[in-house]
């Protein structure tokens, strides 16, 4: 069985696609957004979408390491003992926040902003390992040992895909909440069907970005045996039957939102 690397979507055209487009059309929220990106689901794409739409009305939580992660979630979240919850809720009554966005289980938030509206995307368990597998064969970090192992080439994709660690991401990272609790659950595989719900729901009234997928990596296209994506698949059993949830999910508020299913011709 052959996969070719997972796609990623050009991050510049998309950038400045939105901005022209969003710039004259913001969205308009009735409650915060609590958006969780889970590695590897199309959610750095989805980040520069809420970014050109809210603007400075968006804090990141990418860990306490991350120079990506906003100065007030660094100082109540984790520069504490105790998240400050009366603190953080109200420097995001001060700024006007509208949106969290960021790599963090949705337990994180659920007792700060417990009335939000969640949102998140999910991936085809098999093609997220992939892609998180070659990510980090091209991308060092000397403080990780797993993918410094990746990188070197002294792991390959079936070890990296048994470690516990790389198992059932989606169902850890949306522990501790139902499908029916979020707002919306985003396909990434149908990235641009999601963005026009997404633009709906958070009434945007303009046209969806020119959204063109491409491979990221360097790398040459590589083949996966079935074996090993059998092997994947059965280590993933808990996300296999999540994404099956979330597509069933998907397609009914597609369906409550009168979306077309036809992509848009540009």
């Amino acid at each position: 069985m052959s996969f070719l690397y997972s796609w990623r979507i050009h991050s510049r055209s998309l950038y400045e696609d939105c901005f022209a487009r969003l710039h004259h059309c913001p969205a308009k929220l009735d409650r915060l957004l609590i958006s969780i990106h889970i590695p590897k689901t199309a959610g750095t794409s989805f980040r520069m979408i809420l970014r050109c739409a809210l603007g400075q009305k968006i804090l990141f939580d990418y860990g306490r390491s991350s120079p990506m992660t906003s100065s007030c979630i660094q100082k109540y979240i984790h520069a504490v003992s105790q998240p400050d919850a009366s603190a953080l809720q109200k420097q995001c009554r001060h700024q006007h926040i509208q949106c969290i966005h960021g790599h963090f289980l949705a337990q994180r938030y659920l007792e700060i902003f417990p009335i939000a509206d969640y949102i998140t995307w999910l991936r085809d368990p098999v093609q997220r390992v992939i892609s998180q597998y070659y990510y980090q064969k091209q991308s060092l970090d000397p403080n990780n040992e797993i993918n410094t192992a990746v990188y070197h080439g002294q792991m390959g994709i079936r070890e990296f895909a048994n470690l516990e660690g790389n198992q059932n991401l989606q169902s850890l990272y949306l522990s501790g909440m139902a499908l029916e609790d979020f707002a919306f659950i985003g396909l990434c595989e149908e990235f641009e069907l999601g963005i026009r719900a997404v633009y709906k729901m958070m009434n945007i009234n303009c046209d969806v970005p020119r959204i063109k997928k491409s491979n990221r990596t360097r790398i040459k296209p590589f083949h996966i045996d079935s074996e090993t994506i059998a092997s994947i698949r059965q280590a993933n059993q808990e996300d296999m039957a999540l994404y099956e949830s979330g597509k069933r999910y998907f397609h009914s508020i597609i369906e409550d939102l009168h979306l077309s299913t036809k992509k848009n011709s540009f």
